[in-house]
C-alpha cells in the first residue's frame, strides 16, 4: 500500500484541461467533515462547501482553460489555497462536474488506480530532498 506524500501531485487529465491537485492534510479533511448548514431546522451536510474547501486547498494548477477575453485562465492564490474569487470562477467552468468528482474521488484514495469516466489520472510522485 503506498502512502501519498503532501508533496504528490495528481494531473486530471478532462479532455485537453488539466488541473493538478495534491493530497490534503487532516486537518482540511477534518474542516471538510465538519461542512453542514441547516436545512428545514435540521442540520445537513453541505456539499457545496465541502468541494469549496477541498479545491482550495488541493488545486495547485491548470492548464488549458481560456477566461472570457480568450487568453490562458490563471488561478489566484493567497499564500498556498486559492482565492474565494478564483474557486467562484472554477465553479462556472464547462468541466465543473467531472472535475469535482474527480476530486471528490480522491480525497481518501489519493490513487491514479481509480476509474473516473472521461477523466485520465497521472500520479506524479515528489521528494523532497532530505534537510
Amino acid at each position: 500500500m503506498n502512502i501519498p506524500r503532501m508533496t504528490d501531485r495528481m494531473n486530471i487529465k478532462i479532455g485537453e484541461v488539466v488541473f493538478t491537485i495534491s493530497p490534503v492534510n487532516y486537518f482540511v479533511k477534518k474542516e471538510i467533515g465538519e461542512a453542514s448548514k441547516i436545512v428545514g431546522g435540521e442540520q445537513t451536510f453541505d456539499l457545496g462547501l465541502a468541494q469549496y474547501i477541498y479545491i482550495k486547498h488541493a488545486l495547485k494548477s491548470v492548464s488549458g482553460l481560456i477566461d472570457s477575453d480568450g487568453n490562458e485562465y490563471r488561478l489566484s492564490f493567497e499564500g498556498d489555497t486559492l482565492t474565494d474569487e478564483c474557486i467562484s470562477e472554477l465553479f462556472y467552468m464547462e468541466q465543473r462536474e467531472q472535475f469535482l468528482t474527480a476530486c471528490w474521488a480522491l480525497l481518501n484514495e489519493f490513487s491514479e488506480k481509480k476509474v473516473i469516466q472521461g477523466v485520465a489520472l497521472d500520479l506524479v510522485r515528489q521528494v523532497k530532498p532530505p534537510l
